[in-house]
């Protein structure tokens, strides 16, 4: 069965999963990168080298999230999806990151303001 998770369980699941992928438009194109994140409240914010194609990409706006955990053995797994307008943010976040995997002197916040929060969860036959 499939089922849509609500939205305390999708906040859930992003606070608790450190490592999520974002995606964005660049030069006409969908890039995915794996990066390590925060929740602030509902907004999904992670850490990139200022003037980098992704701080660059989050000032045009839309931007989307996936945070997931697979089982292929037993043929189960979940996601969760951020859909929504990204923005470059001053480093108030930076006592909710223990560390950051790609931390330099030179790098800023990006914050996902959501439109939608949607997940869903897959169960392996019983």
């Amino acid at each position: 069965g499939l089922t849509v998770l609500d939205m305390t369980t999708c906040l859930r699941r992003l606070s608790e999963t450190p490592v999520g992928r974002v995606a964005y438009f660049d030069r006409g194109e969908i890039v995915i990168l794996p990066v390590n994140h925060v929740l602030d409240g509902v907004h999904v914010a992670f850490r990139t080298t200022t003037g980098s194609k992704l701080g660059n990409a989050a000032n045009h706006g839309a931007m989307s999230f996936e945070v997931d955990n697979v089982d292929s053995m037993n043929h189960c797994g979940w996601s969760v999806l951020v859909v929504g307008t990204a923005e470059v943010v001053d480093a108030r976040l930076e006592s909710l990151m223990a560390s950051s995997w790609a931390a330099s002197d030179n790098s800023s916040w990006v914050w996902i303001r959501p439109s939608e929060i949607s997940g869903r969860e897959i169960t392996g036959p019983r």
